[in-house]
């Protein structure tokens, strides 16, 4: 289970950040690529080919009637590969090495390596030679053949070698730009990978509705799709964007038709739902853990969806400390529950009613108090909303966020039930159980979790999450 769990995980990250794993991964082969091409100086590698051949002293290879067998030879033979490897890398012939090449050829007087290797199975000697010069490389490893053939000659007394292929063309061994490419490639994705990975495993922030209502749970009474444009609107310095409602009638490009269908959707699940009022309304409390999560956004559609259908709705600012619903819906107004309840305005004249030629009336903020609480938990309030009751199918109540204050709490208590509004890849999953903890402290009806700020892929007709 959990390794199809880190499967799935992995998945979701190459799905989620294909493209920027794919143009970073490839902007890394370009840079290896150009790097191993133009930056990074090359190197070269000559090869010298010797052979350790059947012959004695005299340099006669040795007849069939030796005292010594094919069999023994040939294992004393391979034996004395290895001494050569070792003896190639001893400092006399290296010294001797770099006086001749001094002797013929100053020029060729720069850093190199050499390696020899025995290929196996054989008594084949290789001696490599590698430097940044290809021509200085061919003539290093040619001139420790030659001293080497010599010093062998003179420390062992044998003429049992010879030279099979000299160096003649040295081959570029390092940087191969390819090689780079692919290197650099890979690691770079892997690399992303892996930084995506950690991100998502500390990462405590709902990133999916079924993630919220798992660790919640609480049922998930619909999911707004994520709107890009919607969200630069929200983020613009000045705020002076128009309303936010996006549940109007259709046009005919069908914009925002995903987040209109959520909220239909909403809608259906609230007329189903098991709570009733038998004294009128159904009084919905919408809120959330902590602000910027569109519970304000959510709780204005909502309401035109409802009047929408033909319910006698009813929106009313209960966010007293920060008042947005005006923006939401484009209606602006200076009198409004603030001055109902200090009886500054009859109620009728602070409704805003039949907004955009519907059953939806709105009761707006007025003057920010300076004891929003005190007004909220008041006996006028609670009059006025069972005064409301009796007019209206649905009322809908935009509260502040239940974790920073608690006039949220206090609400909820006053209403039919409590919607929970969550935007996905925000709320962080302690603020949200610690939210939901006071409210049950409270003994509040929680109805469900709306998730806002869904990613959504498109799939025809169809929406998936």
């Amino acid at each position: 289970m959990q390794k199809n769990e880190s499967l799935m995980s992995l998945l979701n990250i190459l799905r989620r950040h294909w493209l920027l794993l794919l143009l970073s991964s490839s902007f890394c082969c370009i840079v290896g690529y150009s790097l191993a091409k133009f930056v990074i100086p090359p190197r070269y590698r000559a090869d010298v080919l010797i052979y350790i051949g059947r012959m004695g002293n005299d340099g006669q290879p040795r007849r069939e009637d030796d005292s010594i067998s094919l069999a023994r030879e040939l294992y004393l033979g391979s034996q004395l590969v290895f001494d050569y490897t070792e003896l190639a890398k001893s400092k006399r012939i290296q010294r001797r090495a770099q006086d001749r090449i001094e002797q013929l050829k100053p020029e060729y007087m720069i850093p190199y390596k050499m390696e020899s290797n025995m290929r196996k199975n054989t008594r084949l000697l290789t001696l490599s030679v590698t430097a940044a010069d290809p021509r200085a490389a061919c003539f290093i490893a040619n001139t420790l053949s030659q001293v080497f053939n010599e010093e062998i000659s003179t420390l062992l007394e044998l003429k049992n070698f010879q030279i099979v292929d000299g160096a003649e063309k040295a081959v570029k061994t390092f940087p191969i730009p390819w090689s780079f490419a692919f290197f650099f490639f890979f690691v770079s994705f892997g690399l992303l990978m892996a930084v995506f990975w950690l991100k998502a495993f500390f990462d405590t922030r709902f990133n999916s509705s079924e993630q919220l209502a798992s660790a919640l749970q609480l049922p998930i009474i619909g999911s707004v799709p994520f709107d890009r444009e919607m969200a630069k609107q929200e983020a613009a310095p000045d705020k002076t964007n128009g309303n936010r409602i996006v549940t109007l009638a259709n046009d005919e490009k069908r914009k925002r038709f995903g987040i209109r269908e959520a909220f239909w959707g909403i809608r259906t699940n609230l007329f189903y739902s098991d709570f009733r009022s038998p004294q009128g309304a159904r009084i919905i409390a919408i809120t959330s853990a902590l602000a910027g999560e569109g519970k304000t956004f959510v709780a204005a559609n909502l309401a035109v969806t409802l009047a929408d259908f033909g319910q006698k709705t009813l929106i009313i600012n209960c966010d007293l400390r920060k008042p947005a619903l005006s923006k939401a819906l484009g209606v602006y107004s200076k009198s409004g529950i603030v001055n109902v309840l200090v009886e500054q305005c009859p109620l009728d004249d602070a409704l805003q009613k039949n907004l955009f030629q519907r059953k939806l009336d709105a009761l707006l903020c007025g003057p920010i108090p300076l004891n929003p609480l005190k007004l909220l938990d008041s006996e006028a309030f609670k009059e006025l909303l069972e005064k409301l009751r009796k007019e209206y199918d649905y009322i809908i109540l935009d509260t502040p966020p239940c974790l920073e204050v608690s006039d949220g709490i206090c609400l909820g208590k006053m209403a039919d039930g409590v919607i929970f509004v969550s935007r996905i890849g925000k709320l962080r999953e302690g603020n949200a159980r610690n939210a939901l903890e006071l409210l049950r402290q409270s003994k509040v009806s929680l109805l469900g979790v709306i998730a806002n700020g869904v990613a959504i892929r498109h799939s025809g007709y169809y929406y998936q999450e």
